[in-house]
């Protein structure tokens, strides 16, 4: 699974690897780096193996190229800056972080509220149909270079 985002409009940046833990369910992590430019990401395909094989994620420092980094968060801003204002086919593929609290009261009476979300958005669903960045990132050369190396196991 690939994913990318911003949590809470904090701007820490992820991409997801999915595998699966040793308890056989599946593993996210994080963690997308700084700054990368011209595919100078430090090439580690061992220490990526081990850590996929041990940990069920990996975390690649500097994957992302500055402009691809900028293109995404300017992508993610329109979406997350205010979700009325999208249209209503890619309104529908936002869950806000209100109605995930307000779903499960249970994790967070007495700490937060719904109304202390305001317009926080917690999951988006179908990126790519937002901004074509966003699916450009499928076929990122730096992403596909550490995908392979995972593919061989």
């Amino acid at each position: 699974m690939l994913g990318c985002g911003s949590w809470a409009g904090s701007h820490h940046w992820w991409i997801i690897l999915c595998g699966y833990g040793m308890e056989g369910r599946p593993r996210l992590i994080l963690t997308l780096g700084a700054y990368y430019k011209e595919y100078d990401m430090r090439y580690e395909p061992e220490k990526w193996k081990s850590a996929y094989q041990d940990d069920g994620f990996v975390i690649v420092q500097d994957l992302l190229d500055h402009s691809t980094l900028s293109a995404l968060r300017d992508g993610m801003d329109k979406i997350s800056g205010d979700p009325r204002d999208l249209p209503p086919h890619l309104k529908e593929k936002i869950f806000l972080e209100r109605d995930h609290v307000k779903n499960n009261p249970q994790w967070y009476t007495g700490s937060l509220t719904p109304e202390k979300c305001g317009n926080s958005v917690r999951q988006i669903a179908d990126l790519a149909l937002f901004d074509p960045v966003f699916a450009g990132l499928i076929c990122y050369p730096p992403l596909l270079d550490v995908l392979e190396v995972l593919a061989e196991e």
